[in-house]
């Protein structure tokens, strides 16, 4: 992965809203249709929007009709047939449609109903004043130059005969960029979270009305990306234009979007204040020119206080926050180690990083007895060699036998067959015993990171990683098979805990699914996460919570680390075991009033 840009000048980004397509007042000479002989029924004619033409493709202001498009139908019957564009009007802004399949008509309903694009998974029901349809608007669009992926932008047609007029649904953004890099996909997140793709409702009015369209609260996701293939090679000259359908949405406290290149390097483009996407329109984005920078230019209010601690490697940073964060009284600190200038982390757990072969005479030269150990504790042994900024790990229980276990995940050195521990693979609900996956985050042997949910069966020492997390109150046992994408655990580094805060830069704060109620999630308290940028800056986060300063719920520090700009992370033991040490020294008091004994530390040199 490369550096990270961040397009941030608020000053001279001015947002400008233009109609998404022109309309065109010509009449056009409709060519006889063609009908195959395989499959009969009624030609479809597509017609423009009143003042706006149908879309699937844009040519110098014009829509036009790509080859390939297709459209779902409901020709007064709730069942859908399929149908194709004739191949004579590819590259017009009108169209006859004919069938792909076999007709279904009936005669429950007055209209026919139509939906572009043709999707076995869209239904139709009838109401007294209107048609809802359930759609689902794709995550991913595919770049086409000067225009919406095919099937991008979708539209709706009511009419009382065979002559479709398509209304537009979504709006979109424009972005215009400069620049030496090769575009690999772009990325649109709201700052609220607000729902960009997946499952929606479509609301057909009869009267006419303009179309409207809700997100489903519950399923849909608060990213759509632009996926551009093998890559756009951006110009220094002249601007290259990319363009995003989004449904209609106010950014009520603006978007950032992420653009990636071919080699990794994130790029972000912030706007922070309110913006409207509408219906059949384009936000269009001024030109902007990609620069390079790094995490410090989105730690507005934070203060480098670096030099507070002595010498560090050019590579890690320590930032204080400001005195007010989340809207609450803050005391709270990052560290950022840059992978990608030869920064790198480790873990070190109790539980099983106790042979004699992890040094000369074991990982400490001085007698432990391997027991639980403060930070500084670590930070003094031999084997770990006086790490620059280490913070505590994962959680920990005590037994009914008087000892002490780790709960948590930890590995190191690609030891995929032995890690030093687990993520617990139970919980009790009363008296039902419950299967929840628990957060973990890990480095792969390529170098990429990955917030997900783990599980491990110890009856065949099977260990899974998971996409998603399983139900809350999971009384089914995690397979390879559930929950859905599971796949077998590797990874080179990792270090386990939970909840699972970003995956994919989206805000997970999956603590009731991990059955993490036990770490009050939604009060204020002293937190310990760790994230990862998009460039491969590992991030320690740090804050207090007890007596002067509020602390923070598991959500918020979820979106301050999404704020400075991680894209994985989870949350990690707070509370009391919450410590920072920079070169051995604290950056605050625990609430403990001293350093916990804890079962595992994240270290970063």
């Amino acid at each position: 992965m490369g550096v990270i840009y961040y397009l941030v000048d608020m000053k001279k980004i001015v947002f400008a809203l233009f109609a998404a397509v022109f309309f065109c007042t010509a009449c056009f000479e409709i060519e006889q249709p063609y009908v195959s002989d395989e499959h009969t029924g009624p030609i479809l004619s597509a017609t423009i929007e009143q003042e706006d033409l149908t879309k699937t493709m844009l040519d110098n202001g014009k829509v036009l009709w790509s080859a390939n498009d297709k459209i779902a139908v409901f020709l007064k019957s709730a069942t859908p047939s399929q149908y194709g564009v004739q191949s004579s009007f590819v590259g017009k802004p009108y169209a006859d449609f004919s069938s792909m399949s076999s007709i279904v008509s009936g005669n429950e309903w007055e209209h026919v109903v139509a939906f572009y694009p043709l999707s076995s998974s869209v239904t139709a029901e009838r109401n007294n004043t209107y048609y809802k349809l359930n759609i689902t608007l794709p995550a991913e669009q595919q770049y086409v130059e000067g225009s919406f992926g095919n099937g991008a932008f979708p539209m709706v047609a009511l009419s009382d005969d065979y002559n479709l007029e398509f209304k537009n649904i979504c709006g979109g953004i424009k972005l215009q960029l400069k620049g030496t890099m090769k575009v690999a996909s772009i990325t649109v997140t709201g700052n609220r979270n607000e729902k960009l793709s997946g499952k929606a409702v479509l609301i057909a009015f009869i009267n006419g009305t303009n179309p409207s369209l809700t997100m489903d609260g519950t399923t849909a996701s608060n990213s759509v990306s632009l996926n551009c293939g093998a890559g756009v090679q951006l110009n220094e000259t002249s601007a290259t234009e990319f363009i995003v359908a989004i449904p209609p949405i106010t950014f009520s406290n603006g978007f950032r979007v992420t653009i990636k290149d071919t080699d990794g390097a994130a790029y972000i483009l912030k706007a922070t204040k309110s913006n409207t996407i509408k219906r059949s329109s384009i936000l269009v984005m001024p030109e902007k020119t990609l620069e390079i920078s790094s995490i410090e230019d989105n730690l507005s209010g934070w203060t480098n206080v670096s030099g507070n601690y002595g010498t560090l490697p050019n590579h890690i940073k320590i930032f204080k926050s400001p005195s007010t964060l989340q809207g609450r009284s803050a005391n709270a600190y990052i560290a950022v180690s840059d992978l990608r200038k030869g920064g790198r982390w480790d873990v070190w757990s109790v539980e099983v990083d106790r042979s004699e072969n992890n040094g000369a005479n074991g990982w400490l030269t001085y007698k432990t007895n391997f027991s639980f150990c403060t930070p500084r504790t670590i930070y003094d042994s031999d084997y770990w060699q006086n790490p620059p900024v280490i913070v505590n790990g994962g959680f920990f229980y005590y037994g009914d036998d008087g000892y002490r276990y780790s709960q948590s995940l930890a590995i190191r050195n690609g030891d995929t067959q032995n890690p030093l521990s687990y993520n617990i693979n139970y919980e009790n609900n009363g008296s039902t015993l419950c299967y929840p996956t628990r957060g973990a985050f890990l480095e792969k042997a390529d170098g990429t990171f990955d917030a997900c949910w783990t599980y491990v069966n110890f009856t065949w020492y099977e260990h899974f990683v998971y996409p998603d997390p399983a139900p809350a109150n999971n009384t089914k046992q995690p397979t390879l098979n559930y929950p859905a994408g599971g796949n077998y655990f590797a990874a080179k580094t990792g270090i386990g805990g939970g909840p699972v805060l970003i995956r994919n830069g989206e805000v997970k704060n999956t603590w009731s699914a991990e059955m993490l109620s036990g770490i009050n999630p939604t009060g204020t308290e002293p937190r310990t996460a760790v994230g990862v940028t998009a460039n491969r800056e590992v991030v320690l986060f740090v804050c207090q919570g007890r007596g002067t300063y509020d602390g923070y719920t598991t959500g918020e520090v979820a979106n301050i680390l999404r704020n400075i700009g991680c894209v994985e992370a989870i949350n990690l033991d707070g509370g009391g075991s919450t410590c920072m040490l920079v070169n051995g020294y604290p950056v605050f008091t625990p609430s403990d009033g001293s350093q916990r004994a804890v079962a595992s530390t994240v270290m970063v040199y």
